[in-house]
C-alpha cells in the first residue's frame, strides 16, 4: 500500500527551497514535488508487479531479471502516463475544478501554502486496473498459444507497463490539479512530470535488485503482497487452475456494495490487506468521522486537519526512507533497531511516544482556542 508522494515531497521541497537555497517560493515548492511525487509513482506501479519476476527466478522457471529490462519497462510506462495524462488536463482538471475532490492535490496545495506563510497554518485503484490487465492479456495469450514462462512473463510484462501508467497518469492528475490551485504553469509542470518519471524508471532496476539482494522478495521481511497476487493470477489462468467460482463472486459482491451505496474498491482493499494496515485506515476514518460531527466541517478546522494528516503522512514516509537506508547499509542490525529491541522496550516507547503525542495536541488546540478567543 502507498500513499501518493506529493505530500512528504512537498515538506522536502520547502526545506529545500527556503534553508539550502535561501528562497521561499512556492511555485519553485511545487516544482520539487512534482518531480518527487512523480518518480514515487514510477516506482510504485513497478514494485506493485515486477517482483513477480524475480519470484519466478527463485523458483528456476526465468532468469533473474536484467537492470536493462526492468528499467525499459518502466520506461516506457512512466512516458506513456504522462503523455497521455497532458491532453486530459483541460477537461478532468479546469473544467471540473469544484466538482471532482482530489484530496491528495487540495492536501498538498494546503502543505505548499502553509509553508509560504512561514508555518502559521502549519489510496490503490492502480493495482486493482492491474489484476484486471493481468486476468485479460494472460486469457488472450493463452488462447494465442503463448503459454509457459514465456507467457507469464509477457503478461507480467504488460501488466507492469499498465500499471505504471496508471499510476503516474494518476500523480500526474493530483500534480496538475495542485499547480492549477496554487497557479503554476503547466507546460513546466509537464516536463518536471517527464523528468521525475524517466530518472526513477532508470533507478528503479538497482533498487528492486538490491531490495531482492538483502532480504528477497516474498520473505517475510519483504512480502510483496501485491506482487505474489499478480504471480498467482497469472499462474492460475496459464496452467488453468484459477478458482474462477470465486472472480464471479467477488464480481457479484461488488455489483451488490454498489446497490446498498458501499465502496466497493474500500470493501475489497479491507479484505485484502493485511490487518496491520487496515486497522489503523479504520481508527482514521472513525476520527474524521467524529471530528466532522464535532466541527460540523468548518473551513478552519478542515484546513488544520489536512495540515495535521499531511505531517503524519510526511513523517511516516521520511522515517520509512530513513530506516530503509539504515539497513541496506547495515546499520540498523549494529544499533539495534527493529526486531533486535526487546518487546518490552518497544513497548515502552510506543507508550512515550503515545503521550508525548497527546501532549502535543492538547496543548494546540489549547493555543488554538486562546488565539481564536482573542
Amino acid at each position: 500500500m502507498t500513499i501518493s508522494a506529493s505530500i512528504p515531497a512537498a515538506v522536502i521541497a520547502m526545506g529545500i527551497t527556503r534553508i539550502i537555497f535561501k528562497k521561499n517560493s512556492i511555485l519553485e515548492s511545487n516544482m520539487v514535488q512534482t518531480i518527487g511525487s512523480a518518480g514515487e509513482s514510477v516506482a510504485a506501479g513497478a514494485i506493485f508487479t515486477m517482483p513477480a519476476l524475480f519470484l519466478w527466478a527463485k523458483e528456476g522457471l526465468i532468469n533473474q531479471p536484467s537492470l536493462l529490462s526492468i528499467s525499459l519497462i518502466t520506461l516506457c510506462g512512466a512516458i506513456l502516463g504522462v503523455l497521455f495524462m497532458i491532453p486530459l488536463r483541460n477537461s478532468i482538471i479546469v473544467q471540473e475544478h469544484g466538482i471532482l475532490p482530489y484530496p491528495e492535490a487540495q492536501a498538498c496545495a494546503e502543505v505548499l501554502l502553509a509553508g509560504e506563510k512561514k508555518g502559521s497554518d502549519a489510496k490503490a485503484v492502480f493495482s486493482g486496473m492491474a489484476i484486471a490487465t493481468l486476468l485479460i492479456s494472460t486469457i488472450l495469450l493463452k488462447v494465442s498459444g503463448d503459454t509457459g514462462a514465456h507467457g507469464m512473463v509477457s503478461a507480467i510484462t504488460i501488466g507492469s507497463i499498465i500499471c505504471v501508467i496508471a499510476a503516474i497518469a494518476g500523480d500526474t492528475s493530483q500534480d496538475l490539479k495542485t499547480g492549477y490551485i496554487l497557479g503554476a504553469t503547466p507546460k513546466k509542470q509537464q516536463i518536471g512530470e517527464l523528468v521525475g518519471a524517466i530518472i526513477s524508471a532508470l533507478t528503479i532496476g538497482g533498487v528492486l535488485i538490491l531490495l531482492d539482494s538483502a532480504w528477497g522478495f516474498g520473505s517475510k521481511e519483504l512480502a510483496a503482497p501485491q506482487a505474489t497476487l499478480m504471480k498467482l493470477v497469472t499462474e492460475g489462468v496459464m496452467n488453468g487452475n484459477l478458482p474462477w467460482s470465486y472472480v464471479f463472486i467477488g464480481a457479484a459482491c461488488t455489483v451488490l456494495f454498489e446497490l446498498l451505496g458501499l465502496p466497493s474498491l474500500a470493501v475489497a482493499i479491507g479484505i485484502y490487506l493485511p490487518i496491520e494496515l487496515t486497522a489503523p485506515i479504520m481508527l482514521g476514518g472513525v476520527l474524521r468521522r467524529l471530528m466532522d460531527k464535532k466541527n460540523k466541517t468548518q473551513s478552519s478546522e478542515s484546513s488544520k486537519g489536512v495540515l495535521f494528516c499531511s505531517g503524519l503522512i510526511a513523517g511516516e514516509g521520511l522515517m520509512g526512507v530513513l530506516l530503509a537506508i539504515l539497513t541496506v547499509a547495515g546499520v540498523a542490525d549494529k544499533i539495534g533497531l527493529g526486531a533486535n529491541i526487546p518487546a518490552g522496550v518497544r513497548l515502552a516507547g510506543s507508550v512515550i511516544l503515545l503521550v508525548v503525542l497527546v501532549t502535543l495536541i492538547v496543548c494546540h488546540n489549547c493555543s488554538a482556542k486562546n488565539e481564536k478567543a482573542e
